[in-house]
């Protein structure tokens, strides 16, 4: 889902920069014609040029998405007539207007990094054109100038605060996508992508479903509450397990709460490496314990082992690992079953 919300984002600014081009494509087109006529060759000229550039982006984006570098002609070109355009016609004529357009459009197509910089230069740059093709008069071509910078920055500042809003937005949206909110594991959505991921390397790896033992009973005795800290001190020993466990190539990323009490292990060993490991995190959570309220709370876990298969899908990993879960249940928990 991470990755779903990433392309999201992505397909959105393709989007607007197709959109972009069509509007440039009819805008830029129009004012080259209106230009022409009126015979002024070097901006009618320019504005043909963007015109046929957008046209041929906006085609090639009817068919593929474009690289990040590609994504860039378009509106740096846009810019760069702008500036051009400003530079011919001098300041009385307000082209410079155009250049506030530059701000949100940069900002939302390329991120807050691409963004600052992009605004900068163009800001700079047509804050010296202003200056140098202004009137003659030096009050007004500071009036000109300062009324630009101020429109110009205050526009820049709202783009700017509203993408690391947005960005923030993005990477919190991520992270529910792929994170269990209680215990701060990752969740079965994350699972799925790395039981892929792990699938597609052709190498041994073995899924180890776990269940915490009679944890109604808790819940019943303790209160909900109670069950709560129970499931997430027993997240922090699968960390702290898996953490000890690097001899094994087993990371902190390959835990994983999937409902519930239930909890899986994505082990890149095989069946009979990740029973080694399953049975010493077994021992630990059977010789460990929580305190809630003045009461000492005791828990155990039962574990099924699967070695993964090619061509196995989660699905199948995970209704055979509960086949042995249930075995390991019906031998009186505690155990480890594969």
């Amino acid at each position: 889902m991470s990755e779903e919300i990433h392309h999201g984002f992505s397909r959105l600014r393709q989007r607007l920069l197709q959109g972009l081009c069509f509007y440039l494509i009819a805008i830029a087109g129009s004012l080259s014609l209106v230009n022409v006529y009126l015979g002024d060759m070097k901006v009618a000229a320019a504005e043909a040029l963007l015109a046929i550039s957008s046209l041929a982006v906006y085609l090639r984006l009817k068919k593929q998405n474009l690289t990040f570098a590609q994504s860039l002609v378009i509106p740096v070109f846009f810019a760069l007539v702008i500036l051009y355009a400003t530079w011919l016609k001098g300041a009385p004529e307000r082209i410079y207007l155009w250049t506030l357009v530059v701000p949100p459009l940069f900002y939302f197509l390329f991120g807050k990094s691409y963004g600052f910089y992009s605004t900068l230069i163009v800001g700079v740059v047509q804050s010296i054109i202003i200056f140098e093709r202004s009137s003659p008069d030096a009050f007004m071509a500071f009036r000109h100038n300062i009324n630009f910078c101020l429109a110009y920055f205050s526009i820049w500042v709202v783009s700017h605060f509203y993408e690391i809003n947005r960005k923030r937005s993005e990477d919190a949206l991520k992270l529910f996508a792929v994170k269990d909110p209680l215990t701060n594991l990752h969740n079965r959505f994350s699972l799925k992508q790395s039981f892929d991921h792990l699938q597609a390397q052709d190498k041994p790896f073995t899924l180890v479903l776990i269940d915490l033992d009679n944890f109604k009973a808790i819940n019943d005795n303790y209160g909900h509450e109670a069950g709560d800290q129970v499931l997430i001190s027993f997240a922090e020993l699968l960390k702290s397990e898996v953490g000890d466990a690097g001899a094994f190539h087993i990371s902190r990323e390959s835990v994983f709460r999937v409902g519930g009490e239930e909890f899986a292990l994505l082990l890149f060993a095989d069946v009979s490496t990740a029973q080694q490991v399953t049975e010493h995190i077994r021992a630990s959570v059977e010789a460990s314990s929580i305190d809630y309220d003045g009461d000492e709370i005791r828990y155990t876990m039962s574990a099924g082992l699967h070695q993964c298969q090619p061509g196995e899908t989660l699905s199948d990993v995970l209704k055979l690992s509960d086949i042995k879960l249930y075995q390991a249940k019906q031998a009186g928990r505690n155990t480890v079953h594969v």
